[in-house]
């Protein structure tokens, strides 16, 4: 599968489709962390590839493990969403 350009351009374009004067942070992440189930993308995480399913499933972990940390959707992006938080390696779609 070709690889797109890394994945937090990606959320946060789909941020950007979201009506936000309805939403909160957490109704946010909850639709980006869908997106990316349901999106059949392959991830690339590490040098390892991971389905759509897996890759939602660890946004999820790390996100859970720093949700004290994160104050914005962007923040979410940021720390959760778009790197390794072990080698600082971007993840890609």
């Amino acid at each position: 599968m070709k690889v797109l350009k890394h994945l937090a351009g990606l959320l946060l374009g789909i941020l950007m489709t979201f009506p936000l004067q309805a939403a909160t942070m957490e109704e946010e992440i909850e639709h980006l962390l869908d997106f990316v189930e349901k999106s059949g993308c392959e991830f690339e995480r590490n040098g390892s590839t991971y389905d759509s399913v897996e890759a939602r499933a660890h946004i999820q972990r790390k996100y859970d493990y720093i949700k004290k940390r994160i104050k914005t959707t962007e923040d979410f992006i940021r720390y959760a969403a778009s790197q390794s938080s072990m080698s600082g390696r971007k993840y890609h779609a």
